[in-house]
């Protein structure tokens, strides 16, 4: 989610949603049927949320940045982060997965201020170039940006 959605939404629109599909929904007479019927009510709460409850969008142009190699090591700190979960979450540098999550970590924050600051470097040049040349489209791109 992008922000935080208020309980007056969830009151108001999740709730009786949900309640009208679980008044639709078999009740449980035999014990043999409570896994059933616990999956089917978690596939319901699950569906209605993600029907009703806005989630936030992914805008690339937001970060141009990105695509330059930023992925990689992005898959590679997700992954040593999985890693050391699974192994317990281990504190200290004498674990492994502990000092290897940190380095990928270390790595991504690097490359990502690296390329954050490329591409703040390549606007300001271009809005430089810009100033000398085209007087409006310099003011366009600058009235852009607040």
């Amino acid at each position: 989610m992008s922000e935080r959605v208020p309980r007056e939404y969830i009151a108001s629109t999740y709730k009786p949603i949900l309640g009208e599909r679980l008044g639709n929904m078999m009740t449980v007479t035999l014990r043999e049927h409570i896994e059933q019927y616990y999956e089917e009510l978690v596939a319901m709460m699950s569906w209605t949320a993600s029907e009703v409850i806005p989630t936030s969008r992914y805008r690339s142009y937001l970060k141009p940045y990105w695509k330059k190699g930023l992925k990689e090591v992005h898959s590679n700190m997700l992954l040593a982060r999985r890693k050391w979960v699974e192994s317990g979450r281990p504190r200290g540098v004498e674990h492994e997965s502990y000092r290897l999550y940190k380095e990928a970590k270390r790595n991504f924050s690097l490359k990502h201020r690296q390329l954050q600051m490329e591409n703040k470097r390549d606007f300001y040049q271009e809005l430089d170039d810009l100033a000398e040349v085209d007087q409006n489209k310099f003011w366009t791109i600058l009235n852009r940006k607040k």
